[in-house]
């Protein structure tokens, strides 16, 4: 996994791909708590299209969901395509505190970018993260 700060955005795009693990997203939310760009309240747009598996269970969700470091109105999105990260999606959704009224999980990208309220931005968007991607 990794992820790219927009902060004329005010959003934190997160990509992920291949098998995803517990500790890859722990070590992730390490990171992103080290970065001095990182703020609470920024949104977040999980882009987990590519990712083919979770190696985990329904505790270590459990334990992510109550570990969540943004603040309870940040508007949050995870977009998976595969039943079974869909499904992980929703299983942290709802064993986040204050039931995950703030967190929404969705198949397509349109339905992501409306829910973080940047669907006018998508365009500029995903070239930016695609840049900054590929840039390493």
């Amino acid at each position: 996994a990794a992820y790219e700060i927009l902060p004329e955005y005010h959003l934190i795009w997160i990509k992920a791909w291949g098998l995803l693990t517990t500790q890859e997203l722990l070590d992730a939310r390490i990171a992103l708590a080290r970065d001095p760009r990182f703020q609470t309240s920024l949104a977040q747009f999980m882009d987990y299209r590519e990712v083919t598996g979770y190696k985990g269970d329904s505790a270590d969700i459990h334990r992510l969901a109550k570990s969540n470091p943004f603040a309870p109105d940040s508007r949050r999105v995870l977009v998976a395509t595969a039943d079974l990260t869909f499904g992980m999606g929703r299983m942290y959704q709802v064993m986040l505190k204050g039931g995950g009224d703030t967190f929404h999980v969705c198949r397509d990208l349109d339905e992501g970018f409306e829910w973080v309220g940047l669907a006018g931005e998508q365009a500029a968007i995903l070239d930016r993260v695609r840049r900054a991607f590929e840039a390493g």
